[in-house]
C-alpha cells in the first residue's frame, strides 16, 4: 500500500506512577499480560463496544502489553513513540497554531497592594518574560500557599517567611535582591544596639563584626526587640542565643502550651524576667491565632514598652 504513515489504535492510559504498581500487576494478569505480550480481549464479557461499554473498539481482538522489551518502557518518550509512530505527525500539526502563552501569576501581599499596577510594570519590565498576572493575598504566608497550590508561580517575600517558604512550603528561592554586584550583599547584617564592650574591635573600628557579649549574665536584664518575629529585632538575635544554649526553649513549652503562646515568645519573656518590649504579631502569634502577648506596664512582651 501507499501510505503517509501509521498511526495507533484505541490504548489504555494511565498516570505513569501506575506502570509497576500492584494494581497495575494484577489488571496485567487479569487481562492474561502478565507472561505475555498480547493476549485476546476478553469477548464473554462484551467489552468491544466503545459505544455501549466506553471501553475497546468492537472489531479489536487482541490487547498488546506495551512494556515489552522492544517497546521499551511506556513511561518515557522513547517508549511512547515506539508505538505511537505517529507522535511526530500529531505534534506537527497540531503546533501550526501558535497556542497564547498563559500568564505568568505572581502573587503580591497587602491589604493595600494594587495588582493592576503591579501587573502592568512587571509587563513594562519584562515584557519578554510576559505576559503578567499579578493577584493579590492578605499575607506573605497566603502567597506562599498559592505558589505551593499553583495558584500563582512566584512571590516575592523575605526573613522569616524565606524560611518558611523553602522549610514548610517546598519552594525554591530563584532570584534575589541586592543591593551591589557582589552576591553576598544579597543578605544583610541584624545590627545591635548595645554596649560597646559586647562587641568584637572590627565593629567598633567601623567595620563589620559580631556581637561577643550574649551570655547567662544577661538574664532579667532589660531587651527591646523591634518586633516579634522581625529578621533582625527578633530572628537574628534570639535564634543565636538559642542556637548557643543560652535561651532554652525546652524549658518553657508547658508553659507555653497552658498560655496559649508560641514557645519562642514565652522563652525571651522568661529568659528577661519580663523586661522585654517587642510589639506586634503576626499571622502566627505570639499567641496562638495571632494576637498580642501582653500590654504596656503589663507583662508579657510589652511590659517595658510605652503606651502610645
Amino acid at each position: 500500500d501507499c501510505n503517509t504513515g501509521k498511526s495507533a489504535s484505541n490504548a489504555m492510559v494511565a498516570k505513569r506512577e501506575f506502570v509497576g504498581s500492584d494494581a497495575y500487576n494484577l489488571l496485567l494478569a487479569a487481562m492474561d499480560l502478565a507472561e505475555k505480550t498480547d493476549a485476546p480481549t476478553a469477548d464473554e464479557a462484551n467489552l468491544k463496544n466503545e459505544d455501549a461499554a466506553g471501553l475497546f473498539s468492537s472489531d479489536a481482538n487482541i490487547l498488546h502489553k506495551l512494556e515489552t522489551q522492544e517497546l521499551g518502557d511506556p513511561r518515557t518518550d522513547e517508549g511512547f513513540k515506539s508505538f505511537f509512530t505517529a507522535y511526530d505527525n500529531f505534534k506537527a500539526v497540531l503546533t501550526t497554531e501558535s497556542k497564547a502563552q498563559d500568564a505568568l501569576k505572581v502573587c503580591i501581599a497587602g491589604e493595600d497592594v494594587d495588582a493592576n499596577t503591579c501587573t502592568t510594570r512587571l509587563e513594562t519590565a519584562y515584557a519578554m518574560a510576559g505576559p503578567f498576572e499579578c493577584i493579590s493575598r492578605g499575607s506573605d504566608d497566603e502567597c506562599l500557599q498559592a505558589v505551593q497550590n499553583g495558584d500563582a508561580a512566584l512571590a516575592v517575600v523575605g526573613g522569616f517567611q524565606l524560611f518558611a517558604a523553602r522549610e514548610d512550603y517546598k519552594l525554591a528561592a530563584i532570584v534575589a535582591e541586592s543591593t551591589s554586584l557582589d552576591l553576598g550583599s544579597a543578605s544583610y547584617y541584624g545590627v545591635a544596639l548595645t554596649k560597646r564592650s559586647m562587641c568584637s574591635p572590627d565593629a567598633i573600628d567601623g567595620g563589620q563584626g559580631s556581637i561577643t557579649g550574649l551570655d547567662m549574665s544577661l538574664k532579667g536584664q532589660k531587651a527591646c526587640h523591634t518586633g516579634y518575629r522581625k529578621t533582625s529585632g527578633w530572628v537574628l538575635p534570639v535564634g543565636k542565643m538559642i542556637d548557643d544554649g543560652i535561651m532554652d526553649p525546652t524549658r518553657w513549652r508547658a508553659e507555653a502550651q497552658e498560655e496559649n503562646v508560641r514557645v519562642d515568645a514565652e522563652t525571651v519573656e522568661k529568659f528577661w524576667d519580663d523586661n522585654v518590649c517587642a510589639p506586634g504579631k503576626t499571622a502566627e502569634g505570639p499567641k496562638l491565632g495571632g494576637e498580642i502577648y501582653g500590654e504596656p506596664g503589663g507583662g508579657g512582651l510589652c511590659k517595658v514598652c510605652k503606651k502610645d
